[in-house]
């Protein structure tokens, strides 16, 4: 979460399969109610009936919601910002149709990880299973992934990892946050992704400084997964760096690092780039795969080895899928991949289309060389948190003040 959690003020629950399925979590529900003030869309009013509570709202859910007027309805009826509202579903859908509006969002799942095949573009906010565990993580005041806290430097008592499964070559990819590029408009509240890109890149004076703590998350994420594990059963391995790249081995330090801290053996030597191919970002998501087929050679065998893989940043898998396969191949028992990030495809969103986004797309977020404390390139303020949050006032104003025309409902958006 990019936001304090202890900012929610209303909860919107689409939940009609998820309440179907288990009718005691109503029970459920209603002591959520007793605490927080909730708003239920249904298609199903009778899956309700008789809760009588003065905390929830139920209205009938249509295939648009959430959108933008609906926001600005709950805001305006209930004196609250666009970061104080939480959207939680049992569909993906409904919460895509959110993430495009400051809001936090929930995905109720009993199944604690993601599945995907060509991509996993769009993490909420939390993965939980039931409402009990909702109220839990609130009560605890967590901040989000593991990734984002450590470069917020947040004090929370829990952090989290995203777990998901590539259906494609049935392996496991743990991430310990999201990564939003300078095109997604949450770029702008992400110190964790801009911490990333500046990390990476060789003609940024921030090359590298983001090692000691990438470490210790990449040491943080195996941990979580590898319990009960023995050292000698595991090696670790980088995806290799492309050919025509000259900016050494990004991931020596951190390699190394990992290994002296865990005990575990680094296999990256043997793992090569044997030809090369057109930078990822350059191709579409579907086009990936073959791009970057027959790249990879492993020189020995793997046999009955687990393998962990690292790489920063995940968007479609393909990359992570290839070396996954190669390594395989090879007689690895199991690969894990192990990332910082999972990338999210820009979306289509209101602020776009406010005059102060203009500012804000000028804005971008560095670190101070010395002390790796944030700072806004543009804005005036010294103070990263104070600007960050007239930042959000501002993207308060304007969308509650922003007036579309009738024909704002032809924009895919609306």
């Amino acid at each position: 979460m990019l936001f304090d959690n202890s900012l929610l003020k209303i909860f919107v629950f689409y939940i009609d399969d998820y309440i179907a399925r288990d009718t005691n979590e109503i029970n459920n529900l209603l002591a959520f109610a007793n605490i927080h003030h909730c708003i239920i869309l249904t298609e199903n009013g009778s899956l309700y009936h008789g809760m009588q509570n003065e905390n929830i709202e139920i209205r009938e859910w249509n295939f648009s919601l959430p959108n933008y007027y609906f926001q600005c309805e709950i805001m305006r009826e209930n004196n609250v910002k666009l970061e104080s509202i939480a959207y939680i579903s049992d569909h993906l859908d409904f919460l895509n149709n959110a993430k495009g509006l400051l809001s936090c969002t929930v995905l109720l799942s009993l199944n604690k990880i993601f599945e995907f095949n060509r991509e996993a573009s769009f993490i909420p906010d939390l993965l939980v299973p039931d409402i009990n565990s909702l109220e839990m993580i609130l009560k605890e005041r967590s901040y989000g992934f593991i990734g984002e806290i450590a470069i917020s430097k947040i004090k929370s008592p829990k952090g989290r990892i995203i777990v998901c499964r590539n259906t494609e070559m049935d392996y496991l990819l743990v991430s310990a946050g999201r990564y939003y590029g300078i095109q997604h408009y949450l770029s702008l509240f992400s110190t964790y992704s801009s911490a990333i890109r500046l990390n990476k890149s060789s003609r940024s004076k921030l090359f590298g400084s983001f090692n000691e703590i990438f470490s210790n998350i990449f040491i943080a994420e195996i941990k979580a997964v590898m319990k009960n594990k023995k050292s000698c059963d595991i090696n670790l391995c980088s995806v290799p760096d492309k050919l025509s790249k000259n900016t050494g081995d990004k991931f020596a330090v951190v390699r190394n690092e990992i290994c002296k801290t865990l005990r575990i053996k680094d296999i990256t030597p043997r793992f090569k780039c044997i030809r090369d191919y057109t930078d990822q970002k350059s191709v579409s998501g579907y086009d990936r795969a073959a791009n970057v087929k027959n790249a990879f050679s492993y020189d020995g065998s793997l046999k009955d080895k687990t393998i962990l893989l690292i790489d920063d940043i995940v968007t479609t898998g393909a990359t992570m899928s290839e070396c996954v396969k190669v390594l395989k191949e090879k007689g690895a028992k199991n690969v894990i991949g192990i990332s910082l990030a999972i990338n999210q495809i820009a979306c289509d969103n209101i602020f776009h289309h406010l005059p102060f986004f203009d500012l804000c797309n000028s804005c971008r977020i560095l670190f101070n060389s010395n002390d790796l404390k944030p700072f806004y390139t543009s804005l005036k303020s010294k103070s990263f948190n104070k600007a960050k949050n007239n930042i959000l006032k501002e993207f308060n104003k304007e969308f509650l003040k922003n007036n579309y025309s009738n024909n704002s409902h032809d924009n895919e958006f609306f």
